[in-house]
């Protein structure tokens, strides 16, 4: 008869159930030490140069033509021949094994983990076959200068990006941000916007990069130059009638009534507009930060940084959303840059800052609020994707 018994099934435990999310399941694994593994040297033997450079012209002479027999013996006689090879052959036939259109897997793993980091380089740089799974093992466990390689390659994947940032070396951040080809993540880029506040060399190359995202560029902003600070608003800011429809979506999603179903904003008393710039003019910081949060209806922790920025575009934007006057502005600045107690530096170029209110209009400035709340907020793009 036949044995119809079924073998019991595993059960899973939904994450739900325990009470831990994976994170937590996997906070107490203790991870493996970030220490390179060489395989030991062996005494330099010239003729084994010689001989890996006759299999790779066999190879080569056959037009690619070549039996996947044929291929395999060629490849496992050079794993058996690169211990022994010395360091020119060696990186002779990385070169070489780079330009392979199907580099064998097994030679490719064992040359970019060669103790001589000159070795791995053609292929680290250059070599466009090297599966993910062999460079996130490598990134592991690898030194600076192997990471600064694979930060340079023409293609990097999402993953390996992210495996790249993990590793924390100034260096490296700095490389893959000037790569174009670096596919950097939704989480990768929130992590160098946070690392670009402390590392300035950052800052240019993440503000201009080309596929920074606004949100991205938006909270970049506070710890730009005056320079950059330009560039950002010039470049991620627009004013359109379909902005205008956007913004209004926007902040019905968040309970936003500062600005009327029709289109139209309504702007506060102007008399509490005029407390708001008194109050910060004096140096009556919290009373200004609640002040803000109310007439602009945002997070208070985003009014307290917009009344505190030494450099006064935040603040610029702000009154503009309010609806202050050009010539109130005007008036204000001076106040501000003349008195002691407020927070705008007295060095500050106000004609600058005067020029930026003329350009900006309420959805531009709106739109950066929106963007600014939601940042402090930790909320809409400014929020980390599950994993």
């Amino acid at each position: 008869p036949t044995n119809t018994t079924k073998a019991p099934e595993q059960s899973a435990i939904p994450a739900s159930d325990t009470g831990e999310t994976i994170d937590q399941i996997t906070a107490d694994v203790k991870p493996a030490e970030n220490k390179p593994v060489y395989e030991l040297e062996l005494e330099p033997d010239e003729k084994s140069g010689e001989t890996a450079r006759a299999l790779l012209d066999m190879m080569s002479a056959s037009g690619g033509a070549a039996q996947p027999q044929e291929r395999a013996l060629v490849a496992d006689t050079l794993l058996q021949l690169v211990p022994r090879m010395p360091e020119r052959d060696l990186i002779a036939l990385s070169e070489r094994v780079g330009l392979m259109e199907e580099p064998p897997a097994l030679l490719v793993t064992k040359l970019i983990n060669n103790r001589s980091a000159k070795v791995a380089q053609p292929l680290l740089e250059g070599g466009q076959l090297i599966s993910d799974q062999d460079l996130l093992k490598l990134v592991a466990n690898c030194d600076v200068e192997r990471l600064t390689m694979v930060s340079k390659r023409r293609q990097i994947s999402p993953g390996v990006c992210d495996a790249l940032i993990t590793r924390g070396e100034a260096s490296v951040y700095l490389t893959l941000v000037r790569n174009p080809g670096a596919n950097l993540s939704h989480d990768a880029f929130i992590t160098l916007c946070e690392v670009a506040k402390h590392q300035q060399t950052l800052q240019a190359p993440l503000a201009t990069r080309g596929d920074t995202p606004p949100p991205i560029a938006f909270e970049l902003f506070w710890s730009l130059p005056v320079e950059l600070r330009r560039y950002v608003l010039s470049r991620f800011l627009t004013d359109s009638a379909t902005l205008d429809k956007i913004l209004k979506i926007a902040q019905s999603v968040s309970g936003d009534d500062g600005v009327e179903a029709s289109g139209n904003q309504h702007f506060p008393p102007r008399r509490k507009v005029d407390e708001l710039v008194e109050q910060i003019i004096e140096g009556r910081i919290d009373d200004a930060v609640k002040a803000l949060a109310n007439l602009a209806e945002i997070h208070p922790d985003n009014a307290r940084r917009i009344v505190s920025d030494p450099d006064g575009e935040p603040l610029t934007v702000a009154l503009k959303m309010l609806g202050i006057s050009r010539a109130k502005f005007s008036k204000a600045l001076k106040l501000l840059s003349t008195t002691p107690s407020a927070p705008l530096s007295s060095e500050r170029d106000l004609q600058e800052l005067q020029a930026m209110f003329d350009g900006l209009s309420f959805n531009k400035a709106r739109t950066l609020m929106k963007y600014w709340d939601w940042a402090t907020e930790k909320s809409g793009p400014y929020a980390r994707r599950a994993m």
